[in-house]
């Protein structure tokens, strides 16, 4: 029995031996996965931030930046206290400056363009309402009035509801008042081995070239943020030549600065880019002085619904009462038949029950 019991006993380790690194390789991939959508998370919510703080001052880049720092710095550098806090987002603007001297972090405002500015700017104010000259700015008080009365200045392309679309914008006014802001951050990749093999994976798949993150460290580093202009190196994974990636068919060069980034030291740190997009009310009247972009911008790939359309009053029929309000009370019984026409008529408004309450004493 025991003769017959040590060659199960040496298949097993040899199972073991074979599967172990199947293992390992799927828990580090798991690991690494867990961390970029984590990432991704903190960049949408930095976005975000960027957005409203661009919103309450006139879409500035400055503050666009700002609040991209503020919404970052906790998830990079963390902070146990105010002063914590403070100091690390200034650690977190010198950190983008760096990403966006290399290509791995950047920004840019799809919304308002320069024909939303077209169609809907006039003369800026100041706080205490004196007009700026040389400076544009696209209204954004009393926008339930201003939509339905304004014209766009290049002319009307059809109305959404009561509002008219301008010609040049494809906007309305309330459409001119949003503000949209795309961002491109690359999320390291720190697991050991998957990230380097990943970083590798996609410069073949996106047709990188470049010995930046190629090698293991030494002068790899060098190629860190250029665009593919380096002969391509293999990828050694100990003794395991994995050899170099071909060129693809359909190249993003724009992906190349994230996959052959270096860290501070100058070692290769492969990123893997990240694109979000934030949309807020403005809560402030965008000027032009930040440069709007223009409408051929090409934004985040996708679908467009448009501006859309709505039908014309006419084409909306009335809704019975009886059928908004099943059992309720009819528009004799709750008073609103005997209001005057244009009168708000709430089917679940009613008379009070008890009469002369309000008669005079």
């Amino acid at each position: 029995m025991s003769a017959r019991r040590q060659p199960q006993s040496g298949i097993a380790a040899i199972e073991t031996l074979l599967a172990a690194p199947i293992v390992l390789l799927l828990g580090l991939s798991v690991l690494q996965w867990g961390l970029l959508f984590q990432g991704r998370g903190a960049v949408a919510h930095a976005a975000q931030e960027a957005a409203r703080a661009g919103s309450v001052d006139h879409a500035s880049a400055d503050a666009i930046e700002r609040g991209f720092a503020r919404g970052l710095a906790p998830w990079l550098y963390g902070a146990s206290g105010p002063e914590e806090h403070a100091a690390n987002v200034a650690r977190t603007h010198a950190h983008l400056a760096q990403g966006r001297a290399a290509g791995w972090a950047t920004w840019r405002r799809l919304a308002p363009t320069a024909e939303s500015f077209t169609d809907w700017a006039e003369t800026a104010r100041d706080e205490d309402g004196q007009p700026i000259e040389g400076l544009l700015e696209i209204p954004n008080d009393n926008l339930t009035l201003r939509s339905g009365l304004r014209q766009p200045a290049s002319g009307v392309a059809g109305y959404r509801g009561a509002e008219p679309i301008g010609s040049a914008s494809k906007q309305t006014l309330s459409d001119a008042n949003l503000l949209k802001i795309e961002v491109v951050y690359g999320v390291p990749l720190t697991v050991p081995l998957i990230g380097r093999l990943a970083a590798w994976l996609m410069r073949s798949i996106d047709g990188c070239t470049g010995s930046a993150g190629a090698g293991g460290g030494g002068a790899g580093g060098e190629g860190a943020g250029a665009g593919g202009a380096a002969p391509s190196t293999s990828l050694r994974l100990g003794a395991v030549d994995l050899g170099a990636p071909d060129p693809a068919a359909s190249p993003r060069g724009w992906t190349c600065a994230h996959y052959q980034a270096a860290g501070e030291d100058g070692r290769p740190r492969p990123r893997w880019p990240v694109r979000v997009s934030a949309t807020v009310r403005m809560q402030s009247p965008a000027r032009e002085a930040d440069g709007a972009p223009a409408l051929e911008t090409p934004a985040t790939p996708g679908p467009s619904l448009g501006p859309g359309e709505v039908d014309p009053e006419s084409a909306f029929k009335p809704i019975a009462p009886r059928k908004q309000n099943p059992g309720g009370a009819s528009p004799t019984q709750d008073g609103s038949h005997d209001r005057a026409p244009g009168f708000l008529k709430v089917g679940g408004d009613r008379l009070t029950a008890a009469p002369g309450m309000c008669a005079a004493p």
